[in-house]
């Protein structure tokens, strides 16, 4: 898993902005190797979203820039494990068919 005390911080002051948004990529953690769904590589997912601040995050946004799978059915299978984890809410009323 990766270490999220690694990752870069907000520049001081830029968080009085209270961005409502948490870009997320997963996969294997390897420099040229294709993206997996969210919560299948080996990125430490539900701790980064747990370390950002519950009353500003808003949207949690999956980027796939490339994918070892079809992307479409990689991004089914992240909104499947975020909503099911608990780490996200979705699009309430909407079918995981829709999307």
């Amino acid at each position: 898993m990766a270490d999220i005390t690694q990752m870069t911080t907000l520049p001081t002051g830029l968080d009085q902005y209270g961005l409502p948004l948490l870009h997320i990529k997963d996969g294997p953690l390897v420099q040229g190797q294709p993206h997996t769904a969210v919560g299948a590589g080996k990125m430490d997912v539900a701790g980064c979203i747990r370390a950002a601040d519950p009353k500003r995050l808003d949207w949690v946004v999956v980027e796939l820039d490339t994918c070892a799978t079809d992307m479409m059915a990689a991004v089914r299978e992240s909104y499947r494990f975020l909503t099911g984890q608990g780490l996200a809410r979705g699009r309430q009323g909407t079918a995981i068919s829709d999307i």
